[in-house]
């Protein structure tokens, strides 16, 4: 009874979506008024009654399906965010590589730390620099066209047609 007399009461509806298994309605907010709703059937026309009818298959549709392919993507997912991190590791590993290599180099040129074993320490520091900068211009060129490319993009539009010159004849 009360319910019945907040719903004629409530002056202002605030409908909100929701949902229960098979099933989608408006419920307000604030008296809790439910509509009719309207009956969902996700499952592609050839699945409904595969695995009600023989109890077999395996259907993605179905809720704990769709939790098992989720949790088996994001799991993959994780997998692969995490090698590319490592990526990121690498690099500073070939970094401290890299500069061990040409303090070696020059111990080897000048032992007592004069002016060859400065000359091929900062000759190393600008190769590593040269190096490291070419790494981040082909991983920033790669997550570009792979990774941005791949998931936004869509092809549609001209194809590229540059300009060329056009010769003008004299008379």
């Amino acid at each position: 009874m009360w319910t019945n007399f907040r719903r004629y009461f409530c002056l202002h509806h605030d409908y909100a979506i929701r949902a229960e298994p098979g099933t989608i309605f408006l419920r307000c907010r604030h008296c809790g008024h439910r509509t009719r709703g309207w009956t969902l059937d996700t499952r592609p026309e050839e699945l409904r009654g595969i695995a009600d009818d023989r109890g077999i298959g395996f259907d993605p549709t179905w809720p704990a399906g769709k939790l098992v392919v989720e949790l088996f993507e994001k799991l993959i997912s994780l997998f692969s965010n995490s090698m590319s991190y490592v990526r990121v590791g690498a690099f500073a590993v070939a970094h401290a590589g890299l500069s061990g290599a040409f303090f070696v180099l020059a111990e080897l040129v000048d032992g007592s730390r004069g002016l060859g074993y400065w000359i091929v320490l900062v000759i190393g520091n600008i190769f590593i620099i040269g190096f490291e900068g070419l790494i981040v211009g082909i991983q920033t060129m790669r997550l570009h066209y792979y990774e941005f490319f791949s998931k936004f993009f869509t092809g549609g539009g001209a194809p590229y047609e540059p300009l060329t010159p056009v010769r003008v004849e004299e008379k």
